[in-house]
């Protein structure tokens, strides 16, 4: 008799504890639907509406700069008086060339692309003189060298190799 007391008292003690956990599950599950309200959404088109209507005039104007933007700078390599910015996912180039320390924009090289002479994935840098460099594509598994970096030219590519043991150089 005993034991069957202790049987029910298993049972009914199994039972609260899944309506508990049933409970745990289900009750953030209901606070969290019956408590979120409807966001209006606000675009740029919405609030133009909004001012023209009111008659309000909206006015801009264009400002100049004068420095690359970038979408993502992942390394950067310094020498002398020049520095190169490693720019991931740049609409065109990846490097791009600044006087150093006051980091005026020069030039920008290593154009995005499948084609001879482009890159698929920059992925390093190395200064090799002090108008010289060169650049690892990972996306093609190439490097390319190129030179005259200096201030205001356009750098030219010299030489392209397959990965290899020149990866070596890049990596120490």
């Amino acid at each position: 008799m005993n034991s069957l007391f202790t049987l029910c008292q298993i049972s009914k003690y199994r039972n609260q504890m899944k309506n508990k956990q049933l409970l745990c599950v289900l009750f953030p599950l209901l606070v969290a639907c019956t408590g979120q309200r409807h966001q209006q959404q606000v675009s740029s088109e919405s609030i133009i509406e909004e001012a023209v209507r009111k008659g309000e005039v909206l006015k801009g104007e264009i400002v100049p700069i004068d420095t690359a933007l970038f979408r993502y700078a992942y390394r950067m390599r310094v020498q002398g008086d020049k520095a190169v910015i490693l720019d991931l996912h740049n609409a065109d180039y990846y490097y791009h060339v600044f006087t150093y320390p006051d980091f005026q924009y020069q030039s920008s090289f290593g154009k995005r692309g499948e084609g001879p002479g482009e890159s698929i994935y920059a992925a390093n840098i190395r200064f090799a003189g002090q108008d010289t460099v060169w650049v690892l594509d990972d996306g093609k598994g190439r490097m390319y060298q190129y030179s005259g970096i200096a201030g205001g030219k356009t750098p030219k590519q010299e030489k392209d190799f397959r990965r290899g043991e020149s990866v070596i150089m890049m990596c120490r």
